[in-house]
């Protein structure tokens, strides 16, 4: 996948989550976190960090593939 293409594929999502998904799911994030794992307690929250963890982690490493390395 070359770098403009990757580029709009993220500009899409970035654009899709921030406009589109709130207005076809009526739960802001935490309430969507609250339905998904129930009332939070010390492990569920870890959990839910572990998600976001990876989460960011696999954003930060896409960007700097596309962007650093070649």
């Amino acid at each position: 996948m070359n770098k403009k293409r990757y580029l709009i594929l993220l500009a899409a999502g970035i654009l899709t989550g921030l406009f589109l998904l709130p207005v076809l799911v009526p739960y802001s994030f935490a309430d969507l976190f609250l339905l998904i794992f129930g009332e939070p307690n010390g492990f569920n929250r870890m959990i839910v960090l572990i998600i976001c963890l990876v989460i960011i982690f696999s954003v930060i490493r896409g960007v700097f593939r596309a962007f650093v390395q070649k």
